[in-house]
């Protein structure tokens, strides 16, 4: 379900084989009964151009990293939750 792409279902389920970690990091979730998984991207990218497929992330964060306004925000956009 990590794979999940509704808000709901975001950054949640990494543990992959040890479920240990989501229970440690209280990311552990169960799928919802009225709100069944959308598979795939969050945001549609818009190309099919691999370096861009590639790159677009970091780039998109590189920007939001810019426009956070000073080191303390550009580290909380960088580590912090998406």
């Amino acid at each position: 379900m990590h794979h999940g792409s509704n808000a709901a279902y975001l950054d949640c389920n990494y543990g992959g084989v040890l479920i240990v970690f989501d229970r440690l990091f209280g990311t552990l979730r169960s799928e919802l009964a009225d709100e069944p998984v959308r598979y795939g991207l969050a945001h549609p990218l818009g190309t099919q151009n691999p370096l861009r497929l590639v790159f677009l992330p970091w780039w998109r964060l590189i920007v939001d990293m810019r426009a956070a306004g000073g080191v303390g925000g550009a580290l909380r956009v960088a580590l912090g939750r998406p």
